[in-house]
């Protein structure tokens, strides 16, 4: 829904989709959250052999996030400064399932650019911040 509300629903989302997609080896679910020429996530969904080299990380609990701001520069269009908090992970190669290491849990910075196109939204960019 194209609401506040709706955009935190979907920011929340759009943590927690590339998580669902490496934990279960499946990248389809990454080209919904937007436009396949801007977002990188969304690209990994049509470039299989990128999706795999990259590594599979298993959380203890699901990431969570919080939104520290969000701008408005035109009426469809908003940024959103956000913080990341990832339980502690064990990482994983894709190709083998063998164990690559062990992550403590972290919180990092991440700025979406996401727009209302044709009835919902859709992420453009992001990036650390």
């Amino acid at each position: 829904m194209k609401s506040e509300e709706g955009l935190r629903a979907y920011v929340d989302y759009l943590v927690a989709v590339p998580t669902y997609a490496f934990a279960a080896q499946d990248p389809s679910s990454l080209a919904d959250l937007g436009d396949a020429e801007s977002c990188h996530l969304c690209v990994l969904a049509g470039d299989v052999g990128a999706f795999y080299a990259q590594e599979i990380h298993l959380y203890e609990e699901r990431p969570t996030v919080r939104i520290m701001s969000l701008e408005n520069p035109s009426e469809n269009r908003f940024v959103v400064e956000a913080e990341i908090h990832s339980p502690p992970s064990r990482r994983f190669d894709p190709r083998s399932g063998e164990l690559r290491g062990e992550e403590p849990a972290h919180t990092s910075g991440v700025r979406f650019e996401v727009e209302w196109v044709e009835g919902r939204w859709e992420l453009t960019y992001h990036r650390a911040s």
